[in-house]
């Protein structure tokens, strides 16, 4: 994660500049560093040039760059215990494609934007917990 001020960096993948905007707005509030963008290339030079901690993906078909996304985010991460990946879906994905990608949360939309931070918070919380105990 990020020192200083800052929680950590997010990247947002959406191809809705409404509902990305918003999202980057709340987290950018909540002390997080947000890159935004709107195609899965972009999204892919991001995470090579930021190495951002946590992803927030669309999640939608067609799924091939958007698998070749989070396969990205996952070499650039390694193992790393603080790497979060969290996809937005509608209610008509491909459950079984969805699995395979091993998200560690799921959105489903339309999501209160305010969900997002707190499940982050969340998800960190456990793992700094469980990081503890080891």
């Amino acid at each position: 994660m990020d020192k200083g001020n800052r929680k950590g960096t997010i990247l947002i993948h959406e191809s809705d500049s409404d509902l990305r905007r918003v999202i980057a707005l709340h987290l950018e509030h909540l002390e997080w560093r947000v890159l935004q963008s709107k195609t899965v290339d972009f999204a892919i030079r991001l995470l090579e040039r930021e190495e951002p901690d946590i992803l927030i993906a669309e999640f939608d078909p067609p799924y091939t760059k958007k698998i070749s996304l989070i396969d990205h985010f996952r070499e650039i991460n390694g193992n790393a215990s603080e790497s979060i990946l969290i996809l937005m879906v509608l209610n008509h994905v491909e459950r079984e494609i969805l699995n395979q990608q091993k998200p560690d949360i799921v959105f489903h939309k339309p999501f209160d934007v305010r969900n997002v931070s707190r499940k982050i918070d969340h998800l960190l919380s456990k793992r700094k917990h469980k990081s503890s105990l080891q």
